[in-house]
């Protein structure tokens, strides 16, 4: 049997990751359990916590307790946080290794807590994984280089993340795969480009590693000149900076360009894509990110700093503008830069976008070739 272990599903607002268990449910049920750390719990998933893995942990005697102490003394790390998160992975392990079995194959969805747990039990009962990573679990909060090494191989969702993990943890080339995301489709009810409302639209977590600061900073610089041009910034999200953000609002007077509009649902959100004339991205840091799918998708170009897999789905000059320059000067250039441009480029854009989306970016095609792959017999052989 195969497992596949995360943190992330059910959400509270559903994305990618929900709709990539749901899929994955829909059409290889069979073959696949999931196992769920959620806060949030659903019936048919198999649902883990570390209460229940401290009982297993003191009770549980097909473990000989001097392999547990041994596995137990990996925990330790010069950085607390570290030692606090690894203290939590071992608990999850010892709630996972009374149902999995040795020939069993997990396939963790992130490398943070999921992938980390996954090496535990591998460690405690041969269980091979598969590590699975997208952005800032990658860049910002990566496990070890010993639970990468152990992993069975690594699958990723850009080019640029291979070549980062490779160079960065001195990885085989073939141990790291890479297989896109995409977003699903839903219709094309699309405004046409040239009737579209004058709105530039923000759509993420309001956190430090979306460039908030950035976002906000080169709206600024551009809060007369988007008044003069009938253009505003919609931000959907919701996060920790959020009252650092209405402070900003208010101290620099953008309420007449820039509106917080919180978490909306995924329609309300294709809505907005497909009558908005373009797509802000910020980020010091990303993968590829599932928002800049929905773009191409909508036929929304984007204006994005160029970082991790940023350039794999925005196409400089194609369909939108990449920004070289990760600072508020430079996001604002290239903001303006789109602006000026003729509405029949913007349209080329537009078009351009959802040639792509169909081409790279549809998830079901994307899923079906990942999944078709990770069922294969030699998975867990060893292929």
């Amino acid at each position: 049997m195969k497992y596949y272990i995360t943190h992330s599903y059910p959400e509270k607002f559903q994305t990618f990751n929900s709709e990539e268990v749901d899929w994955l449910r829909e059409n290889f049920s069979q073959d696949w359990k999931i196992i769920s750390f959620s806060k949030i719990k659903k019936d048919e998933n198999i649902n883990i916590n570390i209460v229940s893995g401290i009982k297993k942990c003191f009770l549980n005697n097909d473990i000989n307790v001097f392999l547990k102490l041994k596995i137990f003394k990996e925990i330790f790390d010069k950085n607390i946080k570290n030692t606090i998160r690894n203290l939590y992975c071992y608990f999850l392990a010892m709630d996972c290794i009374t149902f999995l079995k040795k020939d069993d194959l997990i396939y963790s969805y992130w490398l943070t807590r999921p992938t980390i747990t996954a090496y535990f039990i591998k460690k405690l009962i041969g269980t091979e994984y598969i590590a699975n990573g997208h952005g800032s679990d990658i860049y910002i909060y990566p496990p070890s280089k010993k639970v990468l090494d152990e992993a069975k191989f690594i699958t990723t969702i850009a080019q640029k993340n291979k070549e980062y993990l490779t160079k960065q943890f001195k990885l085989l080339n073939e141990k790291v795969k890479v297989y896109r995301l995409g977003t699903k489709f839903k219709g094309q009810d699309i405004t046409e480009y040239i009737n579209r409302s004058k709105r530039l639209i923000f759509i993420g977590r309001l956190e430090k590693v979306k460039g908030i600061d950035i976002l906000l900073e080169s709206i600024v610089l551009l809060k007369k000149f988007l008044s003069e041009n009938g253009y505003v910034l919609e931000i959907y999200g919701d996060g920790s900076l959020k009252r650092k953000i209405e402070r900003k609002i208010l101290v620099e007077k953008l309420d007449k360009v820039v509106f917080l509009k919180g978490w909306v649902d995924q329609n309300k959100l294709r809505e907005k894509l497909s009558d908005s004339k373009g797509i802000l991205l910020s980020s010091y840091s990303e993968g590829i990110p599932v928002t800049l799918m929905q773009a191409l998708q909508y036929g929304t170009p984007a204006i994005a700093n160029n970082v991790g897999g940023v350039a794999e789905v925005v196409f400089d000059g194609t369909t939108g503008l990449l920004n070289e320059v990760i600072t508020a000067k430079g996001f604002s250039i290239k903001i303006k830069e789109f602006i000026e441009m003729e509405d029949m480029e913007k349209e080329k854009f537009s078009k351009n976008s959802f040639e792509k989306w169909n081409k790279y970016y549809r998830l079901e095609k994307n899923l079906n070739e990942k999944y078709l792959n990770l069922n294969k017999k030699e998975t867990i052989g060893g292929g």
